[in-house]
């Protein structure tokens, strides 16, 4: 088995290469139940597919000499996000969104950590994109 071990990941948002400031960023993805039961004597719900949905969340290090090219980025609204676990080099996973940032918390200064943080979260404002996790890759 050929594990991963690598701190090599890239993150955009909005155009900008933010890979050297965060710290954290995980996409998420759901998708709801739809209740179809029906029939006489029916003693079990029954459910099929339903939408999908997908949200992301992270942490983005405040870097005093860089900070004015990024925090815009992070503002709540609408963003395009493109991330890859692997970098973004041809055939790595890709995944592209266009995220809805619904918080954004900081600066916050951690007294026991040094560094200085922006945490984010937002939700999918349509289907990915490049959907890493149907195959997408960078090319």
């Amino acid at each position: 088995m050929s594990t991963y071990n690598g701190n090599g990941a890239y993150l955009s948002i909005d155009g900008v290469n933010v890979s050297g400031f965060y710290t954290t960023f995980t996409p998420s993805r759901s998708m709801d139940g739809v209740d179809i039961t029906a029939g006489a004597g029916t003693n079990h719900r029954q459910r099929a597919e339903g939408l999908e949905d997908g949200s992301c969340s992270g942490t983005v290090v405040y870097d005093s000499t860089a900070v004015s090219t990024y925090m815009a980025k992070l503002d709540v609204g609408e963003h395009v996000i493109i991330y890859g676990p692997e970098g973004n080099t041809t055939g790595k996973p890709k995944h592209e969104c266009r995220y809805i940032i619904t918080s954004l918390d900081g600066p916050t200064v951690d007294v026991e950590k040094a560094k200085v943080v922006f945490d984010f979260s937002g939700d999918a404002a349509d289907a990915p994109t490049v959907n890493m996790y149907t195959g997408g890759v960078f090319s």
